[in-house]
């Protein structure tokens, strides 16, 4: 484990799979914090500086989707690694920031925090063969 708190974002509407997310993440011994949209999200960053990794689902209730959430993140808090996930087959057209990665839903809550912990330490953890998919 790192010596610092890896503090998550979990955006995603659903509130089961939410409340899974931030679940399985606290369990890790990792802080998560949790928003149901864009908005919420924003508003979350403003006061957590300290947030490295944000996971969220594409299809975003509002008026800001996933992907233009991540693409403010990314322009604003460049430090904040992003994951997305959707439980819909994306269209080549979809473009995501550079260096940020895709999980397909349904996935394992030990595939997701595999690649966490890839993409937050790594020195220390190898990225196994799976259905995940990192976009350069």
């Amino acid at each position: 484990m790192p010596d610092r708190e890896i503090i998550i974002l979990v955006v995603e509407d659903e509130p089961l799979i939410l409340l899974n997310v931030l679940d399985f993440i606290e369990q890790e011994g990792m802080v998560a914090l949790g928003a149901a949209n864009a908005v919420a999200a924003l508003a979350l960053l403003e006061k957590r500086p300290d947030i490295q990794l944000m996971f969220t689902d594409i299809d975003l209730p509002g008026a800001m989707d996933g992907l233009a959430l991540a693409e403010k993140v990314h322009q604003r808090w460049p430090q904040i690694n992003i994951v997305f996930t959707s439980g819909h087959i994306l269209d080549r057209s979809v473009v995501m920031p550079a260096d940020s990665f895709f999980v397909s839903k349904p996935y394992l809550d030990k595939q997701v925090l595999r690649l966490f912990h890839s993409i937050l330490n790594p020195a220390q953890t190898a990225l196994s063969k799976s259905p995940i998919s990192q976009r350069s």
